[in-house]
C-alpha cells in the first residue's frame, strides 16, 4: 500500500480552506440587478460519472500522510474545468481534464471523509463521482485501564510503550500512566504496519518484561495488563464441612470451585470459597489402579445445594452412588497426562471443578468422567520429551489431537530467521531471557518464513542496551487457537479484549493447543527444562 520510501515532500501541497473572494460591484441606483441562478447544473450528456477516474486510493479506501490522486475526465467531453472538494469543501479546480494532486491527510481527523470530483462539460453540463476514504494517521489508539499496575502494593511499576519498523528502529516511544488515552502518530514514517512492544518494569527489582507483537496495522489496540491474580477467582471466606456414611476404606476426592482435595476415609475438612461465598460440592469415590497407582473415579455425586461461608454442613457420602462413564480414546501422540473439569455453566468457563488426572500408553487414553453432572467439560493434556512440550487446554472432553509444527529457525542476540509451519497453526512466540535475567523478551508472529530483528529498546528506557539470550532460556512455541483462525484473528482478540494476553493463558480462557521447541535443549534423560515435569509412561489398565 504505501511503503517506508515513499515521497515526504511534495510540490503541490493543498490546504484545507476555502478562501472565497468577494469582489464588489459598482451600478446605479436605477439598475435593476437579475436574481440569482440558483437551478442546478444539468447532468452534462457527453460523459457519465463513470468516466471519471479516480486513481491512487487504496481498495479498503484506508489512507494517510499525502495522498497522491491521479484525476483524469473523458478528454472528448470538452471538460472546462475539473473541481474537488474534501466533505463538501473545494479544494482545487483544474481546467486540464486530467491532473495529479497531493493531500495532506495529517490535518483531518482519523475516520471516513468523502472526495467529490465534479467535472463540466462546455454545454454547461456537470457529472460527479464520489469516493470514500478512511484517513488513519493514528498509529495505535490505546486507552490505559485505571488499575493497569495492581493488585496495589507491590513493586513501583512503569510502563512504555515502543513501535519499531522491521528494522528494529524505533518509530514512537512513550510512557503510559494508569487512564491514560494515547494516540500515537509518527507523521514521518509512511508503512501500513510496524513492531508494538509492550515493556513492563518492575523498578525495585529492575527487571523488564517486553512482549513484541508483529505486523500490526493502524487502528486501535489494547495494552496487556499484568496482574494475572484478578484471573484468579477472589476468596469468599472459608465452610468446614463435615462427612457421614464413608465407606470404610474408601477413598474420596471433594471438589468445589476452583479448588478440591483428597480425602481418605474422610470426616471433617474445611474449604476456601472461590469467586461466591457458595460452591455445589462435587465428590467422586475413587480407586488407585494397583499398576500404576493412578488415583481415578469410579462414583460420583453432585449436591444439590450449596455449601456457604461461615457455616458447617454435614454432607451424606452415601449420595456418592453414580458410576462414572468410561472412555477410551486413541491419541495422536504416544503418551501423555490429560486433567479434566467440570463447568457447571457454559457462561462462566473458569469457575471448574476438578474431576481427575489420567494416563496414556501406547497412544490410548483411558479416563473417567460423570456423564451430564455438568453443562460442559475443560480439559488439558501434556506431553513432554527431550527438548519438546506438547499441551492442550481445550473445552469439552478429551479428543486425543495434538498440535505438531515444524520448526527451522536460526536465532542469535539480534534476530531470528527461519519458518514455522503446521496444520492448524495460528502464531507463534519466542521466549528469550538476556543473560543478565534483567530482560524478559517475548516476540509473537504469523507462522511462515520470515526474518524478525529484535526491537531496539532505545535508551534510557529500561532494558535498553545489547543483550544476550540464555540459550537455556530460549524456546519457541506453536500456537493453534480454537476460538479464531490465522495471526490476524490473534490480533483481532487482543483489539477486542479487556486486557490483551493477559490472562488469554489462564485455564478455561482461551481453548489452544500448543507444541513448544527447546532449540538448544541439551538435557539427557531424565532432564527436563525447568517448570514441568516428566508424565506418567504407563496408562491405567
Amino acid at each position: 500500500m504505501y511503503s517506508s520510501n515513499s515521497p515526504r515532500a511534495w510540490t503541490h501541497t493543498v490546504a484545507f480552506a476555502l478562501v472565497i473572494a468577494l469582489t464588489a460591484l459598482s451600478c446605479h441606483e436605477q439598475e435593476e440587478i437579475a436574481p440569482a441562478d440558483t437551478k442546478a447544473p444539468a447532468a452534462s450528456t457527453l460523459f457519465t460519472a463513470d468516466d471519471i477516474v479516480v486513481a491512487g486510493i487504496p481498495s479498503d479506501g484506508l489512507v494517510w500522510n499525502i495522498l497522491t490522486l491521479s484525476i483524469t475526465a473523458p478528454p472528448h467531453a470538452g471538460i472546462e474545468s475539473v473541481t474537488v472538494s474534501l466533505d463538501s469543501t473545494a479544494i482545487v479546480t483544474h481546467t486540464a481534464p486530467s491532473f495529479s494532486l497531493a493531500v495532506d491527510t495529517q490535518p483531518l481527523e482519523d475516520g471516513p471523509h468523502t472526495l467529490t470530483i465534479v467535472a463540466r462539460d462546455s454545454l454547461g453540463g456537470q457529472q460527479a463521482r464520489q469516493v470514500s476514504i478512511t484517513v488513519r494517521n493514528i498509529l495505535l489508539s490505546i486507552n490505559i485501564p485505571a488499575d493497569i499496575f495492581s493488585p496495589p502494593g507491590q513493586s513501583p511499576l512503569k510502563g512504555y510503550i515502543l513501535l519499531s519498523d522491521e528494522q528494529g528502529e524505533p518509530i514512537v516511544v512513550q510512557e503510559y500512566h494508569p487512564g491514560d488515552t494515547l494516540r500515537l502518530r509518527a507523521p514521518g514514517f509512511d508503512g501500513a504496519s510496524f513492531y508494538v512492544t509492550e515493556l513492563y518494569n518492575i523498578v525495585t527489582f529492575g527487571l523488564t518484561r517486553a512482549q513484541t507483537f508483529c505486523h500490526v496495522e493502524r487502528g486501535p489496540w489494547v495494552i496487556s495488563s499484568y496482574h494475572t491474580e484478578s484471573y484468579i477467582p477472589p476468596n469468599y471466606g472459608s465452610a468446614s464441612v463435615s462427612f457421614s456414611n464413608a465407606i470404610p476404606g474408601a477413598d474420596y476426592s471433594v471438589a468445589i470451585n476452583s479448588t478440591y482435595q483428597e480425602l481418605n476415609t474422610p470426616t471433617q475438612t474445611t474449604f476456601g470459597l472461590y469467586g461466591h461465598p457458595y460452591s455445589k460440592v462435587f465428590i467422586t469415590r475413587d480407586v488407585i489402579d494397583p499398576v500404576t497407582g493412578v488415583r481415578y473415579p469410579t462414583h460420583y455425586g453432585l449436591t444439590s445445594s450449596n455449601i456457604t461461608a461461615g457455616l458447617n454442613p454435614t454432607i451424606d457420602l452415601s449420595q456418592v452412588n453414580q458410576p462414572t462413564t468410561q472412555q477410551t480414546v486413541t491419541t495422536e501422540l504416544p503418551v501423555g497426562t490429560v486433567g479434566l473439569w467440570g463447568v457447571p455453566a457454559n457462561s462462566a468457563p473458569n469457575e471448574l471443578f476438578w474431576i481427575g488426572r489420567f494416563n496414556t500408553l501406547n497412544n490410548t487414553l483411558q479416563y473417567a468422567y460423570p456423564g451430564n453432572a455438568f453443562a460442559s467439560y475443560y480439559h488439558e493434556y501434556y506431553y513432554e520429551f527431550e527438548g519438546e512440550f506438547h499441551r492442550n487446554n481445550l473445552n469439552g472432553l478429551p479428543d486425543g489431537t495434538a498440535l505438531s509444527a515444524s520448526f527451522n529457525l536460526a536465532i542469535t542476540d539480534n534476530d531470528i530467521e527461519g519458518t514455522v509451519t503446521g496444520t492448524g497453526v495460528d502464531a507463534y512466540y519466542s521466549y528469550m531471557v538476556s543473560n543478565e535475567y534483567s530482560l524478559t523478551r517475548e516476540i509473537f508472529a504469523p507462522p511462515g518464513t520470515q526474518q524478525i530483528i529484535f526491537p531496539r529498546i532505545p535508551t534510557p528506557l529500561p532494558g535498553s542496551g545489547p543483550k544476550t539470550n540464555i540459550a537455556t532460556q530460549t524456546y519457541f512455541t506453536a500456537v493453534d487457537y480454537a476460538g479464531f483462525d490465522g495471526y490476524d484473528g490473534l490480533k483481532n482478540y487482543i483489539r477486542n479484549s479487556t486486557g490483551g494476553t493477559d490472562g488469554m493463558f489462564f485455564g478455561g480462557s482461551v481453548p489452544r493447543r500448543t507444541h513448544t521447541l527447546y532449540p538448544f535443549w541439551a538435557g539427557g534423560s531424565g532432564r527436563q527444562p525447568s517448570g514441568h515435569n516428566k508424565p506418567a509412561t504407563q496408562a491405567r489398565r
